[in-house]
């Protein structure tokens, strides 16, 4: 009887937390959809992010090489300025 009493309890305890599952599923559909919705954003977010780390990457080492070459061809035309060459 006690087994009977524990079963029949178990039972009504399961039927209850279905019911209440079914009852919030809408609430629990819309709390997943906006936390897949927050995850997206926040990896558009990141990439966008990672993107503009590598393009200001990209920038200043461009900025870099062009400030070695100018400089490089500075120092170039200085020594050919000083070879004396025929006058034509």
């Amino acid at each position: 009887m006690r087994h009977l009493i524990s079963y029949v309890f178990l039972l009504t305890l399961l039927t209850v937390a279905m019911a209440f599952a079914f009852a919030f599923n809408g609430a629990l559909q819309v709390i997943a959809a906006f936390a897949i919705f927050l995850v997206g954003y926040l990896a558009l977010m990141i990439s966008l992010m990672i993107c503009l780390i590598v393009a200001n990457g990209v920038y200043e080492g461009a900025k870099w090489v062009r400030t070695y070459a100018m400089s490089s061809v500075s120092t170039n035309s200085s020594i050919s300025s000083d070879i004396r060459t025929p006058a034509r």
